[in-house]
Parts: C-alpha cells; structure tokens; sequence
C-alpha cells in the first residue's frame, strides 16, 4: 500500500503547493499586458561640500531587487532628472571619482516629483539604506523600528578574509561563532543556527536540514561577491517564516552595471595573504553593460593554510586537557586547520521594456579539505572528523515589473538551491578500532515566491506577497569496522528521502504618520510547515526492520509585528516593536 497516499497532512501540502505554481503561471503574463497607471519623478542637484555644483556624476535610481531602473549623470549645473517612475520607494546612488558613494532614500509619488539636494563628501560614512527591514521596500535604517545592521562592501572585504562570517566582526548585537577554521556562524541576540534565516537576495539558504549549531553552508558564501550584509535583529517571521527567531541575515550580492549611449566594461581584481594562517587569495570581477542589459561574472579562490595561535599553544588541545602535554609538541601551527575553497558568481539583468525587468544569478562554491577540528586534536581527541564534498548550487531568475494592473509594482522568483556534503567521523577519542561513520547528505530545494505593492496616497503603502520552498533530502549513510572492514547501513541524521514543504502568505503596510517625522508600520503572517519521511525508504537494520518508521506532522500558525519609530530630532529616535515569531520543527 502507498502510506503518501494516506498522509492528510501532505495531501493539503501538495494542494497548496499546486495552487501555488498555478499563480504564477496566471500571474506572469499579466506582467507583460499591465494597465499604465499614473507616475511620477525625481530631480536634484549635486554638490559638493564647498557648495559647488558636481558635473558627470553618475546617478542611478534602483528598487529593493537592486534593478536599476534608471541611469544619468549630472549635467554641467549639477543636475539630474528622472521621469516616469513608478510610486514607490527606491535607492538613489551618486558617485564620482575622488568622492564617496553617497546613497539616498527616495520616496516617488503619483503624479509628482521628488526634489533632492545631494552633497558629495570625502572619505564620508554613507547613510544607511536596508532593503531587508521592510518587504520589497527600500527605507533608510534609522526609520524602521527592527534593529538592522547594515555593513557595506568596503567593511565586507576588510572583515571577511577567511569566511563570510568574520563580517560581523564590531557590529552590535551580533557575535561571530567558529568551531573550526572552515566554519562559522552568525550569532543574532544569542540564537544561532536553525534559529536565525539565511537569506541571499531575498532568496531563503536555510533549508529545512539545518543543524542546531553552526551550520556546514554559511561558509560557502562567498565574500567578494557580495556588495552589502543586512542583519535584521530579533523575531521577524511575519515577513520570512520560520526559523527566524533570533532575526534575519540576508546577503546582497553585487548587481551588474548598465551602460549608457557605448557599452561599457568594468572590472577588478583583489588579492590578499595573512599571516596568521599563511592564507592567500583573491578574486576577479567583471562586468559589461549596455542602455538594455548588464553582466556580472566573479571568481574567486582562496586557500588557508594552518592557524598560528597566540604564543604558538592552543591550550584547549586534547594533548593538554587529557595528557598534560603542551601543544606545541605538533609544532606552532595546528594540524587539521587548513582547506581550499573556490567558486564564482554569474548574473544577469535584461531590460524586456521601460518596465519589465528580467534578472539572473547563479552561484556555485565549493570547500575542500575541511576538518572538524575541535573534534581532533583541538577537542575531543577523535582520529577522524573530515568535511568533504562540500558544495553549493544557489539560482534564481526574478521578474520585477512597474505598473502591474492595479499595483504600482510586482516581483516574481523561481529559485533552485542545492547543498550536499559528506562527513566522516571517528569517535571513541583516539581509540583506532572504535566504528567509522560515513554520513552523505545533499538537500535539493525549490521555491517560488512573489510580491505586489500599492501605494495609498503619498504617505501609505501596502504590500501582499507569499513564498513556498520544497524540499528533498538524500542521506545515504553507512558504518565501517576498521578491522573487519566490513560496512553495515546505520541511521542517517535525517531520514533517507524525506521531505518538506513550507509556504506562507503575508501583508504588510507601511505608514508615514507625519513624513520624516513619525512612521508606523505592521505585517501578518500565515505559515504552515509539513513534513514526510517514508520507512520504505529506510535502510534494514540487523534485526530486519527499517531503521527509522513512517512519520509525517504539519505545523501552522500566525505570526506578526507592528512597530513605530519618531524622529525627535539631532539624530535622537525613539523607537517600539512587538513582534511573534514562529518556528516549526526541522527534519533534524
């Protein structure tokens, strides 16, 4: 008898999930037939900080999918013009060589026109923009009432040498954690692992088998390619579901550059050698843009070698916690500390119309060599402890449109993203005949999610929007006796072909009550989590049974935040949040 068959929790799952793709295969064309509603403008004037006009400036004006939807230069009075834009919130970008990037919040309303006065400045921290606080919606950081750091590309390269989370390094509120050198995590209001979202571009990284702790994946994600790191603190699942209790960490990548009447290339190449580890590495960026598209393409290498610690002793060594001996009895840099990682990124954005706009991005990142080295000599004294096979395949194509029928704008996404990996492990702290365990896991997730806004006025807006990820998990797992050298199946640490599907709707509304003064915003959530494992699937344990039984479960539940941020003046704000999170058990 087929068990799927009668699981009422994964016949709802499914039904959902079809209702799901349906819509965007109804939604998606209305993107290329949408009603023409009213626009509006921007215009300003660039300056320095004499107060003289700035001529050849580049600006550019994006969305919270960093489309760029339109691009200029200040002419020889310092000024710049941009018409037909959609209502809506958006990232304004000025710069010019010998001056800093300066990054403004805009707000475009029907019908008029938004006036700005930009100074350029010299070697100036530039104002804090987030597109993670609120959906689909660009806002400055000091007018949302979540706690967000926002660090950007210049910090991302100083910090991260090693791995991606070193980025967090002087950010309040947020702790880097390693438990060996090739991984790491991130550490939001004391919750880590399944307790905090990963995101990338918006696109969710956490799937559905992450670890309590430091997860195997947040390494695999490549510094050089990223162009700014928002961690938004504390329960935020009205908005990202599950799984973000201790708050969201959503990693922007670097979006490729428009020409203008010629194409245009551009590039860099950045190297780096520590002697800490005697690592080295580097990556090289290219892009290429006309007026109709751009394209981006990222390499990157990097290997490191042996950690040096302080005074040459790692006075945690196994050596030293149960023998007495020093650690150096190894030699000054510790063994098992060393891995190899590489990988690229590759996007693409394509003007359809003034506005349509269609991007790509696919990434893939590998590691290699990788050991668990508190488990060796740095911890329990184990003899095997290997990371290998470590990968990552994360790709999305996004449809973003202005003008969508009734909505001001709309954002569609397909993603793939695939992790796998293979652990080795020997316990019984040194013992050389204690049982060898082979754990293969590699997680396939698909997802599909979307948003539209409208803005009420020129002081509300609201949005709609949902998102739905399935996932599937294969995990072969294995033992070897290192005598017999016979291999026997055992227990995986998830079970074999299990899967797991998550979806939710939510809204969301944004008010500013009085403009640059008081702002009010509020978003509700319905999340639902399922999950299925199949004891057919299972392997047969020695006394003939399948080593794990059928099991399903399904979790709902609503989530939501409403929060209000005054600006009392001389950067003095005050700001309150309540918020309900929700997370739903992990096939772990």
């Amino acid at each position: 008898m087929d068990q799927r068959k009668h699981t009422p929790a994964m016949k709802v799952s499914r039904f959902i999930f079809f209702i799901l793709l349906c819509a965007m295969a109804l939604v998606t064309p209305l993107t290329l037939s949408a009603q023409q509603n009213p626009r509006g403008g921007v215009s300003g004037i660039v300056k320095d900080s004499s107060g003289a006009v700035v001529k050849e400036a580049e600006v550019s004006l994006s969305n919270s999918q960093q489309v760029v939807l339109s691009k200029t230069r200040t002419d020889v009075a310092g000024h710049f013009q941009f018409a037909g834009i959609p209502p809506g919130s958006y990232a304004l970008l000025v710069s010019r060589p010998d001056f800093s990037l300066q990054r403004e919040v805009v707000q475009v309303t029907a019908g008029g026109t938004a006036e700005l006065n930009i100074t350029l400045q010299i070697h100036q921290l530039s104002e804090h923009v987030t597109v993670t606080s609120e959906a689909g919606l660009v806002s400055d950081a000091r007018s949302v009432a979540q706690p967000v750091n926002v660090i950007d590309e210049k910090q991302v390269v100083e910090r991260a040498t090693e791995v991606v989370a070193q980025v967090v390094d002087e950010e309040p509120g947020v702790n880097l954690q390693r438990t060996a050198p090739s991984l790491s995590a991130v550490f939001v209001r004391g919750l880590t692992g399944r307790n905090v979202g990963i995101y990338v571009d918006g696109v969710r990284y956490t799937t559905s088998a992450q670890r309590g702790g430091v997860g195997t994946f947040f390494s695999l994600i490549e510094p050089s390619s990223l162009e700014t790191v928002e961690i938004l603190r504390g329960p935020n699942s009205s908005q990202y579901g599950s799984d973000v209790l201790g708050g969201v960490v959503n990693f922007i990548s670097r979006a490729p550059s428009y020409g203008g009447s010629d194409s245009e290339w551009h590039g860099n190449t950045n190297i780096f050698s520590s002697s800490l580890t005697n690592g080295f590495g580097g990556n090289t960026l290219l892009t290429y843009g006309t007026r109709k598209y751009g394209v981006l393409l990222n390499m990157n290498a990097r290997r490191i070698n042996r950690l040096r610690p302080g005074g040459g002793i790692d006075s945690h060594a196994a050596v030293t916690r149960y023998l007495g001996l020093s650690s150096d009895i190894f030699g000054r840099r510790l063994p098992d500390t060393a891995f190899t990682q590489y990988g690229g990124l590759i996007r693409a954005n394509h003007n359809l119309n003034d506005s349509t706009q269609l991007l790509f991005s696919y990434a893939r990142n590998q590691q290699d060599g990788g050991r668990r080295y508190d488990q060796l000599l740095g911890g329990d004294g184990n003899l095997i402890a290997d990371l290998r096979n470590l990968m990552t395949d994360v790709f999305y194509a996004r449809l973003v449109k202005q003008n969508l029928s009734f909505f001001d704008n709309g954002s569609f996404t397909i993603s793939y993203n695939g992790q796998r990996e293979e652990r080795i492990n020997q316990g019984g702290q040194g013992n050389p005949v204690a049982a060898i365990n082979n754990q293969r896991e590699r997680t396939t997730v698909l997802g599909f999610n979307f948003y539209v806004d409208k803005k009420l006025g020129d002081r509300n807006t609201l949005l709609i929007g949902a998102d739905v990820y399935r996932d599937k998990i294969a995990a072969p797992a294995f033992t070897t006796n290192p005598i017999t050298k016979i291999v026997t199946a055992s227990r995986p640490r998830i079970p074999h072909g299990a899967r797991y599907l998550s979806y939710g709707v939510f809204a969301q509304d944004v008010f500013r009550v009085i403009p640059d003064r008081l702002s009010v915003s509020g978003a509700l959530r319905y999340n639902v989590a399922s999950y299925e494992s199949l004891a057919e699937k299972a392997p047969i344990g020695s006394n003939g049974l399948p080593l794990f039984p059928d099991d399903s479960a399904r979790f709902s539940a609503v989530s939501g935040r409403i929060g209000a941020v005054l600006k009392v003046g001389h950067g003095f704000d005050v700001a309150a949040k309540y918020a309900r999170g929700f997370r739903a058990p992990n096939t772990t």
